[in-house]
């Protein structure tokens, strides 16, 4: 059975999964070298507890009418547009793969590794993009729009 692991990495983080810890360990570092990257931890992610539980059954069960109704300009002014990264975050992705409807994210914390993501991501033509920045919040299609990448940054 398989176990997930956070590998900490100088300029982003990444899941990976492995048999056990020592496997886990190795794959880090190789992907530590691979990446060019200095290793700073590997985390088992079973142990780690949400910051931040969903708690959307409880959100389900509120009436509607106990909930304040509010114009859509106003949510996106005040919930989509004033996101706050951290200081160590230069931006994240959110990617939809067009074909099955997954999703997954990815945090950079330097503009080249962000913008070597994603011209690869770009390049395939595989993935809804969301780029989000202290700046932006803009989603890309490939479908329906090329993906000027020197625009974005």
């Amino acid at each position: 059975m398989s176990k997930h692991y956070k590998v900490v990495l100088k300029d982003e983080d990444i899941i990976i999964q492995c048999p056990n810890d020592e496997e886990a360990a190795q794959l880090a570092l190789t992907l530590s070298n691979h990446l060019e990257q200095d290793l700073i931890d590997v985390i088992p992610m079973n142990k780690q507890r949400k910051d931040f539980p969903n708690k959307w059954k409880e959100w389900m069960a509120i009436p509607s009418e106990r909930l304040e109704q509010v114009p859509v300009n106003v949510f996106f002014t005040y919930r989509v547009h004033s996101h706050v990264l951290d200081d160590e975050t230069y931006c994240l992705f959110r990617l939809r793969n067009l074909k099955t409807g997954r999703r997954s994210e990815k945090v950079y914390k330097s503009k080249r590794h962000a913008l070597e993501f994603l011209k690869n991501t770009a390049l395939e033509g595989k993935y809804e993009i969301t780029m989000v920045t202290d700046d932006l919040v803009e989603t890309y299609d490939p479908l329906m729009e090329a993906v000027d990448i020197d625009e974005l940054f």
